[in-house]
């Protein structure tokens, strides 16, 4: 009865699993289909082809074709760059490596030529994935030791997971178990940080291979059953054959054959379905395995003669592949030898009969060579008298300036003794500044543990409301922050988005005056309304930094909303909004909203006695607010432009009906193509909302 009821609940997961995909899919082609420019039909397909390289790689390479196609007809090289880079990650996919080689070489070129340190990064992460995948994983090491530099000296912590999560893998598979888990639980804390769901599984499935290995059966199935139910969750066919051929190899150890079979079934399915050659021919073996160890020999031989089969064929592919090439390579070096011999006799021919001309001309110029010889010895004998004498007054010349040298030298040598003085001053004046750096650095890292542990947790926010937060500070600690709360009778829940004057320190000090005080202004006074809330806010700031007495002109930007859980008879849901020079961004009726806010910020040396202004709406289940700082629209490209507000809108317009993780890729996708090399400017936080 149970065995029925788990395959019940399989079936509706999967139908469900199907039925999401279809939808994200559907929205993604109508994006597409009505792009008006050529930027938002690039945007449209790429992400599409990331969408389809987890699902259908075979489907994502017709997108790869109209991306590349539609990057060169626009001359945009930053594009055409992201496309050949897609295109690899398709052919890596599906086995092809030597194009993806070849493309991931071309994004290299064109990241090189536009200095994108991310990209050049990126370039050699993935060359890194293709060695690894072929058993040449000192060679795999190298490439990511380089990406994983590059992407610690930008401060990438989300993409420098990805290298710690391979460099994981090469080392799991040069048996050095324990640098693999220190690098796949740096890789797994970074995107438990960041929220990056793909990210997570794919971690929980490295280290519960590594588990395995080591002989923790407990801890690897528990790695890898959470893997599998992300895996699930997101519809990643390729990744979760993976993760079920694991499991079937780890119960098969724990001689739990039912368990084991159905595991590695289910990947066949999925091979099958897709066409992953690589897929069934490591299921086939697993399976083999199974039966030897379960006593039934034959259908071990014959999952194990189908293992062989399939071994043998993608090894044959490959070896066609480089055969034809050498029989290329070969032609096109025997007709270039025969064109080579042709030529040189032509050259010969030539040169006998030029041979034979310069002799002829040869005997003349040489009688006429002699003749002015002899003129030139003449006037050189008389020019050489002349200059002895020259040459005797310039001896006498040189020796009064050697006298003069000779005491510049002793000059120089007594300034030298002072720089040498002067030098191991600023040596050890610089030891100095080193230890005052150090001790800064590692007071600051200690101050973002602070800031940390006050901030709320993202957990208990996700229980309250479906959401994404984009938060990157610009120094170790941050100016901005996030803050929400919850009315005593659950019904009103308060978010918000926080700009404090300054970043690094002087913010982050800020930032834990305003975090504290509004925590203050909800505990002690059971205010849940917005333009309240913030007139309470500017006061505890002016009383807090004595500013009537001091003049102190510090503050903080506010987007605060409250939202009502309680449904009206039109089941709309009410939302009261209140900002201090941030606006709130809104989704409702396919409409993209602004609400401006006031313009007094809080704190500062604004009127005290001027209030805050609250804006009531009703929005449908679906619609979307966006709470944010001023850091994205802010920061400027190597033209020194900023993204600014009007792109910004256009962007949060197209990519509002999309779920909630692809709209958090998406800003991100276009805030470091803007970016690319540049320094970052602000600190930066976008808080996404989904009624």
């Amino acid at each position: 009865m149970r065995k029925i009821n788990l395959l019940i609940l399989l079936c509706l997961l999967s139908v469900y699993s199907i039925g999401q995909r279809s939808t994200i899919e559907s929205e993604m082609l109508y994006a597409l289909e009505h792009a008006k420019t050529d930027s938002s039909k690039l945007f449209s397909l790429f992400l599409l082809i990331d969408h389809y390289n987890s699902t259908n790689p075979r489907a994502a390479i017709k997108y790869n074709k109209q991306a590349i196609d539609l990057a060169k007809k626009s001359f945009n090289e930053k594009y055409l760059g992201i496309a050949y880079k897609e295109a690899g990650t398709s052919y890596y996919y599906l086995g092809d490596y030597e194009k993806g080689v070849s493309f991931y070489l071309k994004y290299l070129r064109i990241s090189e030529n536009l200095h994108d340190s991310l990209g050049i990064a990126k370039a050699y992460n993935n060359l890194g994935m293709i060695n690894m995948n072929t058993g040449k994983y000192k060679s795999a090491l190298h490439y990511f030791s380089t990406s994983r530099n590059l992407k610690i000296s930008m401060r990438d912590t989300l993409s420098l997971s990805n290298t710690y999560n391979n460099m994981g893998t090469c080392y799991r598979m040069l048996g050095d178990y324990k640098r693999a888990i220190n690098y796949l639980n740096s890789a797994l804390e970074i995107r438990i940080d960041q929220d990056e769901i793909k990210g997570i599984a794919e971690s929980y499935h490295q280290v519960g291979t590594v588990e395995m290995l080591r002989g923790n059966a407990d801890l690897a199935q528990g790695y890898l059953e959470k893997a599998l139910a992300i895996k699930q969750e997101l519809g990643d066919i390729y990744e979760i054959a993976l993760t079920e051929i694991k499991l079937g190899e780890l119960f098969r150890s724990q001689a739990e054959y039912a368990k084991a079979y159905t595991h590695t079934q289910a990947a066949i399915r999925i091979a099958e379905k897709y066409g992953s050659l690589e897929i069934m021919r490591d299921a086939y073996s697993e399976l083999s395995y199974i039966y030897e160890y379960r006593g039934q020999y034959k259908k071990a031989i014959n999952y194990n003669r189908k293992y062989q089969s399939l071994a043998d064929s993608i090894e044959q592919q490959q070896n066609f592949k480089e055969l034809a090439q050498l029989e290329a390579v070969y032609e096109s070096e025997k007709a270039e030898v025969e064109n080579k011999i042709l030529r040189q006799r032509l050259v010969l021919d030539q040169a006998d009969r030029e041979r034979k001309e310069i002799l002829i001309w040869a005997v003349g110029f040489f009688l006429l060579m002699m003749v002015m010889f002899a003129m030139l010895q003449y006037k050189n004998i008389r020019k050489r008298i002349k200059m002895n004498e020259v040459l005797v007054q310039q001896k006498e010349e040189a020796l009064k300036q050697n006298n003069v040298l000779f005491q510049q030298k002793e000059e120089m040598f007594s300034q030298a003794e002072e720089l040498a003085v002067q030098t191991e001053a600023l040596a050890l004046s610089k030891e100095e500044l080193e230890k005052a750096k150090n001790n800064i650095t590692s007071s600051i890292k200690y101050s973002l543990r602070i800031q940390n542990a006050i901030f709320p947790e993202r957990k208990s926010l996700r229980k309250i409301i479906d959401y994404f937060i984009i938060y990157r500070p610009k120094d170790i600690v941050s100016g901005d922050f996030y803050w929400y709360a919850q009315s005593e009778d659950k019904q009103t829940t308060l978010i918000a988005a926080i700009d404090c004057t300054g970043h690094g320190v002087p913010g982050a000090f800020m930032s834990l005056i305003g975090h504290i005080l509004l925590t203050e202004i909800i505990k002690s006074n059971k205010i849940y309304d917005p333009s309240k809330i913030l007139n309470l806010l500017d006061k505890g700031v002016r009383n807090t930094l004595k500013q009537d007495i001091t003049f102190n002109d510090d503050g903080m930007d506010v987007a605060l909303c409250a939202i009502k859980h309680s449904q009206n008879k039109n089941n709309d849901v009410e939302v009261i909004f209140a900002g201090a020079k941030r606006p709130l961004y809104y989704f409702s009726d396919d409409k993209l909203l602004r609400i401006r806010g006031d313009i007094k910020p809080i704190g500062g040396r604004q009127s005290e006695f001027s209030t805050y202004t609250n804006y009531d709406l009703k929005l449908s289940k679906g619609d979307m607010l966006y709470l944010t700082t001023d850091g994205m629209v802010d920061q400027n490209d190597f033209l020194r432009k900023k993204y600014g507000t009007t792109r910004f809108t256009k962007t949060l317009s197209e990519i509002a009906y999309l779920p909630m993780i692809s709209q958090k890729e998406a800003l991100i996708y276009e805030l470091e193509n803007h970016q690319a090399a540049e320094e970052q400017r602000d600190d930066i936080t976008i808080l996404g909302v989904r009624i």
